[in-house]
């Protein structure tokens, strides 16, 4: 896929889901003293929210900016400062940060269904909020700094031949954090399944098994977009070791696509899940 339609689908994606994101937040955060917005679900989804709606526009900023020769030279001066590896380590940052949210949100359901009573889940319904998300804040902090003083300078190369500007990272770091990001996103990945299989097969009354069908469908949707994140990382991981540059450069055209997917189901989920979300969204705005 040209990088033209590429920007064009995900402007598409964007526009009308961020939109709705960010009605679906200030709802949240309205209503925050309110039983339902109360929920650990819900005080999640506000520090999820951060990663979700701005990874298109971070995207925009350290990967669509490579395909204007304007700014070039700007790029190429930014060599030797925390740019560079900013614009290579941010799709890390985002994805532990995003993953971890999910994991979040899959152990909290599976324990409101099994063991609402519970000590654990007591503990996570009373759990202060900036705290919260201090540490969803928190967790992607040591794989991005490994990527910032643990690996060789990410670098901006202008290429002559072609007259386009790359930015290169070495193939041992390439490997190195997609063997970080394949590990996490198994974990996660395999974590999740077990929860809502537990979730979905879990004996309870058909009024509760109902109400939970919602959540099947847009759980399994999330499940879905979590294999092919993983699928992304063990492709990317198998083109560094065969040093494939140009299948690399192909495949990488794909995961903003993935991500938006992944990113923009929160609030899609929400308008499912929450009738009394539902109401407020296309209520009086």
């Amino acid at each position: 896929m040209d990088a033209k339609t590429l920007n064009i689908i995900l402007v598409c994606i964007a526009t009308p889901s961020t939109l709705l994101y960010g009605r679906v937040l200030h709802i949240i955060i309205a209503n925050r003293s309110k039983p339902l917005y109360t929920s650990f679900f819900f005080r999640v989804s506000i520090s999820q929210a951060l990663f979700d709606i701005t990874f298109i526009p971070c995207y925009f900023a350290c990967q669509t900016s490579l395909e204007f020769p304007e700014l070039h030279a700007l790029l190429l001066s930014t060599n030797g400062t925390l740019w560079p590896q900013w614009a290579y380590s941010f799709v890390y940052t985002y994805l532990y940060a995003q993953t971890f949210g999910v994991l979040l949100i899959s152990t909290h359901r599976v324990l409101t269904i099994t063991r609402p009573f519970s000590a654990i889940t007591k503990f996570l319904e009373c759990f202060p909020r900036p705290l919260l998300h201090f540490v969803h804040l928190l967790v992607p902090l040591p794989g991005t700094a490994l990527i910032f003083w643990g690996q060789p300078p990410v670098k901006y190369i202008y290429v002559n031949a072609t007259r386009t500007l790359i930015r290169y990272a070495q193939p041992e770091a390439i490997n190195q954090n997609s063997i970080i990001a394949i590990a996490q996103t198994s974990l996660i990945t395999a974590i999740c399944m077990g929860c809502y299989a537990v979730i979905f097969t879990y004996k309870s009354n058909e009024s509760r098994r109902r109400s939970e069908f919602a959540l099947m469908a847009v759980s399994f949707f999330l499940f879905i977009c979590l294999c092919l994140i993983l699928t992304y990382f063990v492709l990317l991981f198998i083109m560094s070791n065969a040093k494939n540059l140009t299948a690399m450069a192909h495949l990488r055209t794909s995961y903003p696509l993935i991500n938006a997917l992944f990113s923009y189901s929160n609030p899609w989920m929400l308008l499912i899940t929450s009738g009394e979300t539902r109401r407020r969204v296309f209520g009086r705005f």
